[in-house]
Protein backbone atom coordinates (compact mmCIF):
# COMPACT_ATOMS: atom_id res chain seq x y z
CA UNK A 1 0.00 0.00 0.00
CA UNK A 2 2.27 2.70 -1.56
CA UNK A 3 1.68 6.77 -1.68
CA UNK A 4 -0.83 6.66 1.23
CA UNK A 5 -1.84 10.43 2.41
CA UNK A 6 -0.32 11.56 5.59
CA UNK A 7 -1.81 14.58 7.31
CA UNK A 8 -0.12 15.70 10.53
CA UNK A 9 -1.87 18.21 12.40
CA UNK A 10 0.35 21.45 12.31
CA UNK A 11 1.91 21.18 15.85
CA UNK A 12 3.68 18.31 15.09
CA UNK A 13 4.84 19.22 11.79
CA UNK A 14 8.15 19.93 10.44
CA UNK A 15 7.76 23.71 10.17
CA UNK A 16 6.64 23.73 13.72
CA UNK A 17 9.56 21.80 14.71
CA UNK A 18 11.83 24.23 13.22
CA UNK A 19 10.60 27.43 14.55
CA UNK A 20 10.86 25.28 18.37
CA UNK A 21 14.59 24.58 17.99
CA UNK A 22 15.50 28.50 19.10
CA UNK A 23 12.87 28.37 22.03
CA UNK A 24 14.38 24.68 23.06
CA UNK A 25 17.76 25.82 22.72
CA UNK A 26 16.96 29.08 25.09
CA UNK A 27 15.50 26.68 27.80
CA UNK A 28 18.70 24.55 27.13
CA UNK A 29 20.84 27.23 27.91
CA UNK A 30 18.76 28.05 30.87
CA UNK A 31 19.05 24.63 32.55
CA UNK A 32 14.46 24.42 32.89
CA UNK A 33 14.60 20.66 33.33
CA UNK A 34 11.12 20.66 33.13
CA UNK A 35 10.67 22.46 29.88
CA UNK A 36 13.83 20.31 28.13
CA UNK A 37 11.91 17.25 29.42
CA UNK A 38 8.72 18.30 27.58
CA UNK A 39 10.57 19.32 24.72
CA UNK A 40 12.18 15.99 24.49
CA UNK A 41 9.23 14.53 25.16
CA UNK A 42 7.50 16.46 22.32
CA UNK A 43 10.48 15.46 19.83
CA UNK A 44 10.31 12.00 20.35
CA UNK A 45 6.38 11.92 20.29
CA UNK A 46 7.40 13.50 16.64
CA UNK A 47 9.84 10.77 15.65
CA UNK A 48 6.92 8.45 16.70
CA UNK A 49 4.41 9.53 14.91
CA UNK A 50 6.79 9.60 11.56
CA UNK A 51 7.67 5.94 12.04
CA UNK A 52 4.18 5.19 12.74
CA UNK A 53 2.50 6.76 9.85
CA UNK A 54 5.03 5.36 7.39
CA UNK A 55 5.51 1.83 8.51
CA UNK A 56 2.02 0.51 9.72
CA UNK A 57 0.01 0.92 6.35
CA UNK A 58 2.60 -1.97 4.97
CA UNK A 59 1.81 -4.23 7.81
CA UNK A 60 -1.94 -3.54 7.26
CA UNK A 61 -4.09 -5.87 5.11
CA UNK A 62 -8.03 -5.78 3.89
CA UNK A 63 -9.41 -9.86 3.84
CA UNK A 64 -12.20 -10.64 1.21
CA UNK A 65 -13.97 -13.37 -0.18
CA UNK A 66 -12.51 -13.61 -4.11
CA UNK A 67 -15.81 -15.30 -5.09
CA UNK A 68 -18.79 -14.34 -7.17
CA UNK A 69 -22.43 -14.50 -5.17
CA UNK A 70 -25.50 -15.70 -7.26
CA UNK A 71 -28.92 -14.45 -6.27
CA UNK A 72 -32.12 -12.81 -7.12
CA UNK A 73 -33.28 -9.42 -6.46
CA UNK A 74 -34.69 -8.88 -2.70
CA UNK A 75 -32.59 -12.08 -1.82
CA UNK A 76 -30.36 -12.08 1.44
CA UNK A 77 -26.78 -11.99 0.76
CA UNK A 78 -23.71 -11.63 3.58
CA UNK A 79 -20.78 -9.64 2.60
CA UNK A 80 -17.51 -10.55 5.07
CA UNK A 81 -15.03 -8.23 5.47
CA UNK A 82 -11.87 -7.89 7.14
CA UNK A 83 -8.57 -6.88 8.20
CA UNK A 84 -5.36 -8.30 9.89
CA UNK A 85 -2.83 -6.86 11.67
CA UNK A 86 0.62 -8.32 10.80
CA UNK A 87 2.41 -5.76 13.21
CA UNK A 88 4.03 -5.67 16.97
CA UNK A 89 2.14 -2.89 17.76
CA UNK A 90 -1.57 -1.90 17.93
CA UNK A 91 -3.41 0.08 15.74
CA UNK A 92 -5.06 2.48 18.14
CA UNK A 93 -8.02 3.61 15.58
CA UNK A 94 -8.99 3.16 12.34
CA UNK A 95 -11.90 3.24 9.83
CA UNK A 96 -13.02 1.59 6.57
CA UNK A 97 -15.74 3.32 4.73
CA UNK A 98 -17.77 1.81 1.91
CA UNK A 99 -19.72 2.73 -0.97
CA UNK A 100 -22.72 0.88 -2.04
CA UNK A 101 -24.78 1.12 -4.62
CA UNK A 102 -28.22 2.69 -4.29
CA UNK A 103 -29.89 -0.24 -5.17
CA UNK A 104 -28.70 -2.01 -2.20
CA UNK A 105 -30.07 -2.04 1.19
CA UNK A 106 -27.85 -2.85 4.43
CA UNK A 107 -29.12 -4.43 7.27
CA UNK A 108 -26.88 -5.24 10.53
CA UNK A 109 -27.31 -4.62 14.05
CA UNK A 110 -23.35 -4.45 14.92
CA UNK A 111 -22.96 -1.38 16.79
CA UNK A 112 -19.60 -0.65 15.33
CA UNK A 113 -21.76 0.13 11.78
CA UNK A 114 -23.45 3.08 11.06
CA UNK A 115 -25.62 3.78 8.10
CA UNK A 116 -25.51 7.00 5.93
CA UNK A 117 -27.01 6.77 2.54
CA UNK A 118 -25.26 4.59 0.71
CA UNK A 119 -22.06 4.58 2.78
CA UNK A 120 -21.13 2.42 5.83
CA UNK A 121 -18.34 3.22 7.90
CA UNK A 122 -16.67 0.30 10.06
CA UNK A 123 -14.91 1.97 13.37
CA UNK A 124 -12.21 -0.77 14.64
CA UNK A 125 -8.99 -0.87 16.98
CA UNK A 126 -6.58 -3.71 15.62
CA UNK A 127 -4.57 -5.91 18.42
CA UNK A 128 -0.98 -6.82 16.90
CA UNK A 129 -1.03 -10.00 14.75
CA UNK A 130 -4.91 -10.56 15.03
CA UNK A 131 -7.29 -10.24 12.29
CA UNK A 132 -10.59 -8.30 12.72
CA UNK A 133 -14.21 -9.78 11.04
CA UNK A 134 -16.95 -8.12 9.82
CA UNK A 135 -20.43 -8.91 8.55
CA UNK A 136 -22.70 -7.36 6.45
CA UNK A 137 -26.09 -8.78 5.52
CA UNK A 138 -26.99 -7.21 1.83
CA UNK A 139 -30.06 -6.84 -0.12
CA UNK A 140 -29.57 -6.17 -3.40
CA UNK A 141 -32.97 -4.86 -5.20
CA UNK A 142 -31.78 -4.86 -8.74
CA UNK A 143 -30.69 -7.30 -11.27
CA UNK A 144 -27.13 -6.71 -12.27
CA UNK A 145 -23.38 -7.56 -11.39
CA UNK A 146 -22.08 -5.72 -8.31
CA UNK A 147 -18.82 -4.69 -6.29
CA UNK A 148 -18.60 -2.89 -3.24
CA UNK A 149 -17.39 0.75 -4.44
CA UNK A 150 -14.98 3.13 -3.42
CA UNK A 151 -13.80 1.27 -0.11
CA UNK A 152 -11.08 4.01 1.88
CA UNK A 153 -9.47 2.69 4.91
CA UNK A 154 -8.45 5.74 7.60
CA UNK A 155 -5.90 5.09 10.20
CA UNK A 156 -4.65 7.30 13.19
CA UNK A 157 -2.23 7.63 16.02
CA UNK A 158 -3.20 7.05 19.90
CA UNK A 159 -4.11 10.69 20.20
CA UNK A 160 -5.43 11.48 16.42
CA UNK A 161 -2.74 13.44 15.89
CA UNK A 162 -1.81 12.12 12.35
CA UNK A 163 -3.99 10.27 9.66
CA UNK A 164 -3.06 8.29 6.88
CA UNK A 165 -5.46 7.64 4.16
CA UNK A 166 -4.69 4.46 2.54
CA UNK A 167 -5.26 4.51 -1.82
CA UNK A 168 -8.79 3.98 -2.68
CA UNK A 169 -10.24 0.72 -3.64
CA UNK A 170 -12.40 1.41 -6.24
CA UNK A 171 -14.17 -2.12 -6.38
CA UNK A 172 -13.68 -5.29 -4.11
CA UNK A 173 -13.25 -8.60 -5.42
CA UNK A 174 -16.16 -10.11 -4.14
CA UNK A 175 -18.96 -9.63 -6.56
CA UNK A 176 -23.04 -10.31 -6.43
CA UNK A 177 -24.94 -11.50 -9.37
CA UNK A 178 -28.34 -10.53 -8.96
CA UNK A 179 -30.91 -12.36 -11.82
CA UNK A 180 -33.46 -10.49 -12.81
CA UNK A 181 -37.11 -10.96 -11.36
CA UNK A 182 -39.25 -13.99 -13.38
CA UNK A 183 -42.27 -12.38 -14.59
CA UNK A 184 -44.34 -15.03 -15.87
CA UNK A 185 -45.54 -15.06 -19.49
CA UNK A 186 -49.41 -14.77 -19.72
CA UNK A 187 -51.41 -17.96 -21.41
CA UNK A 188 -47.60 -20.07 -21.59
CA UNK A 189 -49.56 -23.43 -22.23
CA UNK A 190 -50.69 -21.73 -25.14
CA UNK A 191 -46.88 -22.56 -26.71
CA UNK A 192 -47.16 -26.32 -26.30
CA UNK A 193 -50.05 -26.07 -29.16
CA UNK A 194 -47.75 -23.81 -30.94
CA UNK A 195 -45.18 -26.46 -31.53
CA UNK A 196 -45.64 -28.74 -34.08
CA UNK A 197 -42.90 -31.35 -33.67
CA UNK A 198 -40.62 -32.63 -36.12
CA UNK A 199 -38.02 -35.57 -33.81
CA UNK A 200 -37.87 -38.31 -32.41
CA UNK A 201 -37.82 -37.69 -28.23
CA UNK A 202 -38.94 -39.31 -24.99
CA UNK A 203 -40.37 -35.91 -24.17
CA UNK A 204 -43.64 -34.33 -26.61
CA UNK A 205 -47.10 -33.67 -27.14
CA UNK A 206 -47.65 -34.63 -30.24
CA UNK A 207 -47.32 -37.88 -32.06
CA UNK A 208 -45.69 -39.15 -35.20
CA UNK A 209 -48.44 -41.15 -36.71
CA UNK A 210 -46.00 -42.58 -40.07
CA UNK A 211 -44.13 -44.22 -36.96
CA UNK A 212 -45.43 -47.07 -35.36
CA UNK A 213 -43.75 -48.26 -32.46
CA UNK A 214 -46.49 -51.17 -31.09
CA UNK A 215 -49.72 -51.64 -30.01
CA UNK A 216 -51.55 -50.60 -26.86
CA UNK A 217 -55.52 -51.23 -25.35
CA UNK A 218 -57.83 -49.26 -26.84
CA UNK A 219 -58.55 -46.43 -25.02
CA UNK A 220 -61.48 -44.60 -27.65
CA UNK A 221 -59.22 -43.19 -30.01
CA UNK A 222 -60.27 -42.88 -33.69
CA UNK A 223 -61.15 -45.42 -36.02
CA UNK A 224 -58.29 -44.75 -37.47
CA UNK A 225 -55.80 -45.49 -34.91
CA UNK A 226 -57.22 -48.92 -34.67
CA UNK A 227 -54.66 -51.90 -35.68
CA UNK A 228 -56.78 -53.95 -36.92
CA UNK A 229 -54.49 -56.74 -38.15
CA UNK A 230 -53.71 -57.05 -34.38
CA UNK A 231 -57.03 -56.63 -32.80
CA UNK A 232 -57.87 -59.66 -35.35
CA UNK A 233 -54.86 -61.58 -33.53
CA UNK A 234 -55.45 -60.84 -30.44
CA UNK A 235 -58.84 -61.03 -30.53
CA UNK A 236 -59.74 -57.67 -28.58
CA UNK A 237 -59.84 -54.31 -29.95
CA UNK A 238 -55.85 -52.61 -29.67
CA UNK A 239 -54.87 -49.07 -31.22
CA UNK A 240 -51.75 -48.40 -32.90
CA UNK A 241 -48.69 -46.85 -30.57
CA UNK A 242 -46.94 -43.88 -31.82
CA UNK A 243 -43.08 -42.72 -31.11
CA UNK A 244 -43.59 -39.57 -29.78
CA UNK A 245 -41.94 -36.37 -31.07
CA UNK A 246 -41.22 -32.62 -30.55
CA UNK A 247 -39.42 -29.55 -31.80
CA UNK A 248 -35.55 -29.14 -32.16
CA UNK A 249 -35.92 -26.53 -29.70
CA UNK A 250 -37.04 -23.15 -28.76
CA UNK A 251 -35.35 -19.58 -30.40
CA UNK A 252 -36.00 -16.93 -27.80
CA UNK A 253 -35.03 -13.45 -29.67
CA UNK A 254 -35.15 -10.52 -26.47
CA UNK A 255 -35.10 -7.09 -28.74
CA UNK A 256 -34.54 -4.32 -26.51
CA UNK A 257 -35.32 -1.53 -28.63
CA UNK A 258 -38.53 0.63 -29.05
CA UNK A 259 -40.46 0.19 -32.16
CA UNK A 260 -40.00 4.03 -33.79
CA UNK A 261 -36.90 4.76 -32.91
CA UNK A 262 -33.13 2.79 -32.24
CA UNK A 263 -33.07 3.23 -28.38
CA UNK A 264 -33.76 0.83 -25.46
CA UNK A 265 -37.27 0.54 -24.66
CA UNK A 266 -38.93 1.97 -21.27
CA UNK A 267 -40.19 -1.41 -20.54
CA UNK A 268 -36.56 -3.09 -21.33
CA UNK A 269 -36.51 -4.76 -17.47
CA UNK A 270 -40.30 -6.19 -18.57
CA UNK A 271 -38.63 -8.13 -21.48
CA UNK A 272 -35.53 -9.02 -19.32
CA UNK A 273 -38.23 -10.76 -17.02
CA UNK A 274 -39.95 -12.53 -19.48
CA UNK A 275 -37.18 -13.98 -21.06
CA UNK A 276 -35.89 -15.06 -17.76
CA UNK A 277 -39.46 -16.96 -17.53
CA UNK A 278 -39.05 -18.26 -20.93
CA UNK A 279 -35.83 -19.56 -20.55
CA UNK A 280 -37.12 -21.35 -16.67
CA UNK A 281 -39.92 -22.79 -18.78
CA UNK A 282 -37.96 -24.73 -22.18
CA UNK A 283 -35.82 -25.83 -18.85
CA UNK A 284 -38.76 -27.08 -17.43
CA UNK A 285 -39.99 -28.85 -19.92
CA UNK A 286 -36.93 -30.40 -20.95
CA UNK A 287 -37.06 -28.58 -24.50
CA UNK A 288 -33.47 -27.26 -25.64
CA UNK A 289 -33.50 -23.65 -26.05
CA UNK A 290 -30.61 -20.87 -27.41
CA UNK A 291 -31.43 -16.69 -26.76
CA UNK A 292 -30.20 -14.26 -29.24
CA UNK A 293 -30.20 -10.66 -27.50
CA UNK A 294 -29.96 -7.53 -30.06
CA UNK A 295 -26.51 -5.87 -27.93
CA UNK A 296 -23.64 -6.19 -29.66
CA UNK A 297 -20.76 -7.90 -28.12
CA UNK A 298 -17.65 -9.06 -30.20
CA UNK A 299 -19.06 -8.02 -32.93
CA UNK A 300 -22.26 -9.50 -33.16
CA UNK A 301 -25.54 -9.62 -31.11
CA UNK A 302 -25.34 -11.54 -27.96
CA UNK A 303 -25.98 -15.71 -28.79
CA UNK A 304 -26.19 -18.06 -26.40
CA UNK A 305 -25.89 -21.62 -28.24
CA UNK A 306 -28.71 -24.07 -28.06
CA UNK A 307 -28.65 -26.22 -24.99
CA UNK A 308 -30.79 -27.54 -22.51
CA UNK A 309 -31.40 -28.27 -18.78
CA UNK A 310 -30.99 -25.98 -14.88
CA UNK A 311 -27.27 -25.02 -15.81
CA UNK A 312 -28.18 -23.67 -19.24
CA UNK A 313 -30.65 -21.58 -17.36
CA UNK A 314 -27.91 -20.22 -15.47
CA UNK A 315 -25.81 -19.17 -18.18
CA UNK A 316 -29.10 -17.54 -19.51
CA UNK A 317 -30.20 -15.59 -16.60
CA UNK A 318 -25.76 -14.31 -15.96
CA UNK A 319 -26.43 -12.62 -19.24
CA UNK A 320 -29.74 -11.55 -18.66
CA UNK A 321 -28.13 -10.37 -15.06
CA UNK A 322 -25.72 -8.09 -17.05
CA UNK A 323 -27.57 -6.06 -19.56
CA UNK A 324 -26.61 -2.37 -19.43
CA UNK A 325 -28.30 0.29 -21.21
CA UNK A 326 -24.58 1.66 -21.71
CA UNK A 327 -24.26 -0.85 -24.21
CA UNK A 328 -25.11 -0.76 -28.53
CA UNK A 329 -28.01 -2.15 -30.05
CA UNK A 330 -28.32 -4.33 -32.70
CA UNK A 331 -30.92 -2.91 -35.80
CA UNK A 332 -33.83 -4.20 -35.92
CA UNK A 333 -33.80 -5.74 -39.69
CA UNK A 334 -29.75 -6.70 -39.21
CA UNK A 335 -30.75 -8.27 -35.85
CA UNK A 336 -33.62 -10.63 -37.50
CA UNK A 337 -31.06 -11.79 -40.15
CA UNK A 338 -28.37 -12.56 -38.10
CA UNK A 339 -30.98 -15.15 -36.30
CA UNK A 340 -32.10 -16.51 -39.31
CA UNK A 341 -28.66 -16.99 -40.67
CA UNK A 342 -27.30 -18.55 -37.33
CA UNK A 343 -29.80 -19.92 -35.07
CA UNK A 344 -30.28 -24.01 -34.67
CA UNK A 345 -33.41 -25.78 -35.90
CA UNK A 346 -36.12 -24.75 -34.13
CA UNK A 347 -39.86 -25.24 -34.50
CA UNK A 348 -40.80 -22.15 -32.50
CA UNK A 349 -39.15 -18.40 -32.33
CA UNK A 350 -40.38 -16.33 -29.49
CA UNK A 351 -39.77 -12.58 -30.18
CA UNK A 352 -39.68 -10.47 -26.62
CA UNK A 353 -40.17 -6.93 -27.58
CA UNK A 354 -42.29 -4.21 -28.96
CA UNK A 355 -42.57 -5.74 -32.23
CA UNK A 356 -44.96 -7.64 -34.10
CA UNK A 357 -42.60 -7.84 -37.00
CA UNK A 358 -40.30 -10.87 -38.03
CA UNK A 359 -38.33 -9.65 -40.52
CA UNK A 360 -36.40 -12.51 -42.15
CA UNK A 361 -37.35 -14.66 -39.86
CA UNK A 362 -38.68 -18.13 -40.98
CA UNK A 363 -41.37 -20.56 -39.62
CA UNK A 364 -43.38 -20.26 -36.40
CA UNK A 365 -43.37 -16.81 -35.25
CA UNK A 366 -44.91 -15.60 -31.63
CA UNK A 367 -44.11 -12.50 -30.01
CA UNK A 368 -44.00 -11.47 -26.36
CA UNK A 369 -45.38 -7.61 -25.80
CA UNK A 370 -44.36 -5.39 -22.74
CA UNK A 371 -47.79 -6.96 -20.72
CA UNK A 372 -46.61 -10.30 -21.21
CA UNK A 373 -48.99 -11.10 -23.92
CA UNK A 374 -47.94 -14.32 -26.48
CA UNK A 375 -49.61 -13.76 -29.67
CA UNK A 376 -49.08 -14.90 -33.18
CA UNK A 377 -47.58 -17.61 -34.49
CA UNK A 378 -48.62 -20.10 -37.21
CA UNK A 379 -51.57 -21.64 -35.14
CA UNK A 380 -55.20 -21.18 -33.92
CA UNK A 381 -53.53 -21.53 -30.32
CA UNK A 382 -52.54 -18.26 -30.45
CA UNK A 383 -56.13 -17.15 -30.19
CA UNK A 384 -57.28 -16.18 -26.66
Amino acid sequence: MNRNYIDIKILFQESMVALSLPIFLFVLFLKQEFLIAAFIFYYLYILLIRAYTKYIPNYLHLLQDKKRYRLFPGDRVTLKLGILNLSKITIPNGEIHLTFDQSIEKENSEDAIKKLSNSTTLNFSAPPKKSLQWEIELFPQKRGLYRIENLEILLYDWFSTSRVLIPKIEKLETEFLVYPHIKPVKNINALQKMVTGSQLTNFSFFQDEASISGIKPYEGESFRQIHWKASLKTQSIVSKKYDRVTHNGMTICLNLSSRHRNSFHKEMENFISYTAFLCQYAAKQKMPFEVFINLFKEGRPITISMKEGVEHVGTCLTALAQISNAGMLVKETAFYNYIETNKSPSVVTVIVGDTYHSGALQGNVIFVNENGELTGGNSDAASF
